[in-house]
């Protein structure tokens, strides 16, 4: 996995950080061709991968093994809005292809005990303070709610409704949607989805077998004004990896996805807009209550050691006829038949296997009882937390 974001990106930071003047818009330009060349003048040789890439402790992809990861149980890990379609654009950036997601994630918490998601809808006041501390009184108190309710199901919550709190209360009503994003599941925070992209041999192995192709999720911790800023923090990022096996049938779910990969296969930097608006949920696995979960890196320089990867445990099929489309894709040096990177030693790192608290486990072994679509079934309880604003650009 590695970021191939747009270059744009990366100037419009420099320039809203920077005063006006000549000198300094001539230093954004300079910083963006040497961010372009920097992440493009590489190739999948890496003998001549430098820094990080070379000397890092924590670099991915690794082999995964079952038997010899930690077991844990946690919350789900919830795929928010990931069954609701958007408009993408794949484009070909002579590494690999990527769908490109336009979208933005508002006002929401997550993390510290909560099950979920949680996205603002409104603010209101009471006039004294309803809670006391040690027996204290204070004269305002700002209190926001989620949703007043005791349960909710996440297709409430995605359909948008909303709920008119009255009893005599000055409200203000926020008008606002949480986009595509990943929450829950042992992560610490929400992480927004920027790309998806495609490796074809898989870049993670299974007691060393590599399976013929890997999706990349990438998202970055929306306590982060973008992605270059999150690669700067631990944990600024976190990517949902998908092994894909060979079947003997076509996937309907990679028709949309091959379809413009066929417009942009030909030539490096060519970028079309998918025919139809696309579900993101369609390249994840049915199961997705089990998934391996370990500190890494980007598989591309330069390598950055920022990464939460999340290797989901089940795979998704493909037929050998699509996997064959992705080896039509031309780089700068002619077809790029793989595109994939060689795994890397733990050094001292721990796997975590992780199941859902909806599964029982008895003796470390998963049952074999699944869960259904978290974005669909999971129920959370509603609590009165203080508002969290997210400062973004």
């Amino acid at each position: 996995m590695g970021y191939y974001g747009r270059g744009g990106r990366t100037l419009s930071a420099c320039l809203l950080n920077q005063s006006s003047s000549f000198s300094r818009i001539v230093l954004c330009f300079l910083l963006l061709i040497l961010t372009v060349h920097a992440s493009a003048d590489w190739h999948y040789s890496e003998d001549s991968w430098t820094g990080v890439c070379r000397d890092g402790k924590r670099q991915s992809p690794v082999d995964l093994d079952e038997e010899k990861a930690k077991v844990e149980v946690t919350q789900p890990l919830i795929f928010l809005r990931y069954d609701r379609p958007v408009q993408a654009n794949l484009s070909n950036n002579g590494h690999t292809v990527v769908l490109n997601v336009e979208q933005q994630c508002e006002v929401a918490i997550a993390s510290g005990g909560l099950r979920g998601v949680y996205q603002l809808d409104e603010i209101h006041f009471h006039w004294e303070a309803e809670h006391t501390i040690v027996g204290n009184r204070y004269y305002k108190l700002i209190q926001s709610l989620s949703l007043q309710l005791s349960w909710i199901t996440y297709e409430m919550l995605q359909e948008g409704r909303k709920y008119i709190l009255g009893n005599g209360k000055v409200v203000l009503n926020v008008e606002q949607q949480c986009e595509v994003a990943i929450a829950s599941g042992g992560l610490r925070g929400v992480y927004q989805l920027d790309e998806i992209h495609f490796h074809w041999e898989a870049e993670h192995t299974i007691v060393g077998n590599r399976l013929p192709l890997e999706v990349h999720f990438v998202h970055h911790n929306v306590l982060f004004n973008n992605i270059s800023h999150a690669l700067q923090h631990p944990q600024g990022l976190a990517v949902v990896a998908v092994l894909f096996h060979e079947v003997d049938f076509e996937s309907s779910n990679m028709v949309p996805v091959l379809d413009a990969l066929e417009e942009t296969a030909g030539s490096v930097g060519e970028s079309t807009r998918l025919a139809v608006p696309f579900s993101p949920a369609t390249l994840l696995p049915d199961d997705r209550s089990r998934f391996y979960r370990y500190q890494g890196s980007l598989t591309t320089p330069p390598c950055t050691e920022s990464v939460v990867w999340t290797v989901m445990h089940s795979s998704v099929p493909i037929s050998k006829f699509q996997l064959e489309k992705f080896r039509t894709v031309n780089s700068t040096s002619g077809l790029l038949d793989a595109n994939f990177r060689r795994t890397h030693p733990l050094n001292g790192r721990t796997i975590h296997l992780i199941t859902d608290d909806e599964v029982d486990i008895t003796d470390n072994e998963i049952s074999a009882a699944t869960t259904p679509h978290i974005c669909h079934k999971t129920f959370i309880p509603i609590v009165a937390l203080a508002a969290f604003t997210l400062s973004r650009f």
